[in-house]
């Protein structure tokens, strides 16, 4: 694979994916009690792109940047709902992805990037979706 930028790999994944954009609105109604906060914490100061994928609805929605700048925060995720966290960016030309279920009563994440090829992102997405 050749050099890529963070445009082409944002074109992809929602060519190659059947996830749409949902609004953080959709969890608005739900009680408190049935919503959880996750943390997702970045130690590196690299530039990326993060989203909360929602399996059952086929959906994505952006994580808001936390004020300390480092971390990505939901405040509202519903406990029933199977998610994962996704997270790319792009170092030397090359994609790098994190990604984790969430899972259980945790709500504290790290990422952790591995690099990724076209290929295996296609298979990732459609991972997800399944």
């Amino acid at each position: 694979m050749g050099v890529t930028n963070e445009q082409t790999v944002n074109s992809y994944i929602f060519t190659m994916s059947k996830l749409r954009w949902i609004n953080i609105d959709r969890f608005y109604k739900i009680p408190a009690n049935a919503t959880r906060a996750i943390t997702l914490k970045d130690k590196t100061e690299s530039s990326e792109r993060v989203f909360i994928v929602f399996k059952n609805i086929n959906s994505m929605l952006p994580m808001q940047k936390g004020s300390d700048g480092r971390s990505y925060e939901m405040e509202k995720l519903p406990k029933t709902e199977k998610a994962v966290l996704m997270a790319y960016r792009i170092v030397d030309g090359k994609p790098e992805v994190y990604i984790e279920d969430v899972s259980g009563k945790k709500s504290r994440y790290e990422m952790k990037f591995e690099p990724y090829t076209f290929k295996e992102l296609k298979s990732l997405l459609s991972g997800i979706q399944s």
